[in-house]
């Protein structure tokens, strides 16, 4: 760092260790500069212009967020047009389909399937009967071991 210092530019590369400085060490000894002769201002107009620099990294992020949390919402507006305009598609109730309020054409017609299933074996009394066979079952084998 002391030989880039007496250089005429900041920027020059300089020898690390036993090879020639890769850029992260180029970029690390350049940002140092930047710093200090960010830091050496005492003014308001240095004093913005750091708080700025301390600031960028955090507005960045703001600001892809942001962008982000646009394009998402545009995608789901889209995509509630579509589901919506088919009657078919469209689910009776909210937070019906998988914790959204639009639904999933594919989940949709799937779930349409999985439950006309369940309404034309009685599936959901089956369940029951044999829930409580089940049970009997267990309250014999209470009644007969009672000790374990």
């Amino acid at each position: 760092m002391l030989e880039s210092k007496g250089s005429l530019f900041s920027d020059e590369r300089v020898w690390y260790d036993q090879f020639t400085s890769t850029d992260w060490v180029h970029d690390n000894i350049a940002d140092a500069h930047r710093l200090k002769a960010l830091r050496s201002r005492k003014d308001f107009r240095g004093r913005v212009h750091a708080f700025f620099d301390a600031s960028q990294g955090w507005l960045l992020s703001f600001v892809c967020g942001v962008i982000i949390a646009l394009i998402a919402y545009t995608i789901t507006a889209q995509a509630a047009g579509y589901y919506y305009a088919n009657p078919e598609l469209r689910p009776n109730l909210p937070y019906r389909q998988f914790n959204t309020w639009m639904g999933d054409p594919a989940r949709a017609l799937l779930f349409r399937a999985i439950l006309s299933e369940v309404r034309a074996h009685n599936l959901v009394e089956r369940t029951a009967q044999v829930g409580a066979h089940l049970f009997a079952g267990l309250e014999r084998l209470a009644a007969k071991y009672p000790d374990q």
